[in-house]
C-alpha cells in the first residue's frame, strides 16, 4: 500500500480541496485518516490503494517564524528565475523592512481564529506577498516559488508545464493579474475578495499530490 501524509490547519480540512487534488492525481482506492483514526475512503475502479494520513499543524508563533524565513530565503534564488521581460531591473534588494513579517503575521492570526483552510491561506499568502512590493524586484516569483515551496513541505505540489515557454508566459501573465499592474480589464481584481475567488480556482486547478514523497509499504 502506498502512504503519504498531507497537511491540514487545526480548525478545518478542506475537504473539497482534498477531494479535488485526489480527482486530479490518480485513480487509487482511498483512505483518509485524520491523525491515525479512519476519517473518510473513497474507492475506484482498477486501481491501487492509497493511505493518506492528515496531519494536523498549528499556526502559532514557531509557524509564522519558519514561514517568514523561508520566504527570505526564496528571494535569495530569485534572481537566478528568470522571466520574459527583458528590461527588467536587477535591484532584487529590500525595499520595505518588515513588510514580510507583517503579511505573515497577519495572515498566521487571521487563520489561528477563523474556520479556513489550506486553500484560503496559500491563495492570501501568493496575493500578500505579491502586493506587498518587500523588495525592488522579484515580488511576483517570490509569492509563487514561496507557496510552491509550502505546499511542496505540506505533501503538495503545483503542476507546472513541461513546456518552459510556456509555464514562463502562463504563470507570468496570472502573476501580472495578481500584482494589479496588467490591462484596464485586470483592474477588476484590485478587490482582495474578488481577487481570491480567482487565486483559489486557480490553484484549486494546478496544486496535485506530491507523489515524490509516497512511500510504498
Amino acid at each position: 500500500m502506498k502512504k503519504i501524509n498531507l497537511v491540514y490547519f487545526e480548525k478545518k480540512i478542506d475537504q473539497s480541496f482534498i477531494d479535488n487534488v485526489l480527482t486530479n492525481s490518480e485513480n487509487v482506492s482511498i483512505f483518509i485518516k485524520k491523525d491515525g483514526e479512519l476519517f473518510s475512503n473513497s474507492k475506484f475502479s482498477d486501481s491501487q490503494k492509497l493511505e493518506i494520513n492528515m496531519k494536523c499543524i498549528s499556526l502559532d508563533q514557531n509557524f509564522s517564524n519558519k514561514l517568514i524565513e523561508l520566504i527570505h530565503l526564496v528571494h535569495e534564488i530569485i534572481p537566478s528565475i528568470k522571466t520574459s521581460d527583458l528590461a527588467e531591473s536587477q535591484d532584487y534588494s529590500l525595499q520595505h523592512k518588515g513588510k514580510i513579517e507583517a503579511v505573515v503575521s497577519s495572515l498566521v492570526n487571521k487563520f489561528s481564529y477563523e474556520n479556513k483552510g489550506l486553500l484560503e491561506f496559500v491563495s492570501l499568502l501568493l496575493i500578500r506577498i505579491a502586493r506587498a512590493h518587500a523588495w525592488h524586484n522579484g515580488n511576483k516569483r517570490t509569492a509563487i516559488v514561496s507557496v510552491s515551496k509550502l505546499l511542496s513541505i505540506f505533501g503538495y505540489y503545483i503542476k507546472w508545464s513541461n513546456n518552459n515557454e510556456h509555464y514562463i508566459s502562463e504563470w507570468e501573465e496570472f502573476m501580472y493579474k495578481i500584482s494589479g499592474k496588467n490591462d484596464e480589464e485586470d483592474k477588476k481584481l484590485q478587490n482582495e475578495e474578488k481577487l481570491l475567488i480567482f487565486v483559489k480556482s486557480k490553484l484549486q486547478q494546478s496544486i496535485w499530490i506530491d507523489i515524490r514523497k509516497i512511500s510504498i509499504v
